[in-house]
């Protein structure tokens, strides 16, 4: 039919063109798509990584400081074995721990068994364990009661019941207080236990 205008515009050698007569738009939205799906892809990958990592930083830190208070666990019982099965003074367990926690070497004394890594690692000088009041220079028993935990006592020797545990908790994104008990073994503890 003359006059009409054809429905599929032909360019000169013989294919369609569909886009012409709907404008920019189309052409828009598909350099949109195709620029924009990687970067959100990028992103999600991005986000997903750094929260892995943080994840691998935070579970790196609580090991180390579950084995610093396994290693303080092992020292308690070795001052114990040396002085007639009692636990140091409560006021000076630290100094009475050093020598069998500290490192052998005696170029390197280094304390850092007694500070929580969380808190070595934001400031220098603060220890962040406490000692358990209740078994100053008590015989060691069966009850198996908390020796050393995380605490909000910051300074070298810190002793109290386990109110000073850390509140929000220190470790695992805030989920978790760690502890040394009586048996040498280490675990999560709360302020009921």
């Amino acid at each position: 039919m003359e006059g009409e205008a054809p429905s599929d515009l032909s360019s000169p050698n013989g294919a369609t063109t569909r886009f012409r007569d709907k404008g920019p738009w189309p052409i828009v939205l598909w350099l949109l798509a195709m620029c924009g799906l990687p970067i959100l892809l990028a992103w999600a990958v991005l986000t997903l990584g750094v929260r892995w990592m943080g994840n691998a930083r935070e579970e790196q830190t609580a090991s180390r400081c579950m084995d610093r208070l396994r290693k303080l666990g092992q020292a308690f019982n070795a001052y114990a074995a040396d002085n007639d099965g009692l636990y140091p003074p409560a006021p000076i367990w630290v100094d009475a721990l050093v020598k069998y926690a500290a490192k052998k070497d005696p170029e390197e004394q280094s304390e850092s068994v007694f500070r929580c890594p969380v808190i070595s690692a934001m400031r220098t000088g603060e220890y962040g364990y406490a000692m358990n009041d209740t078994l100053s220079r008590i015989k060691k028993g069966a009850a198996n009661l908390p020796l050393i935990f995380d605490s909000d006592l910051m300074k070298r020797n810190a002793h109290s019941g386990l109110e000073s545990l850390p509140n929000p908790p220190r470790h695992r994104n805030a989920r978790e207080n760690f502890a040394v008990f009586e048996d040498g073994t280490v675990g999560a503890v709360t302020r009921g236990k």
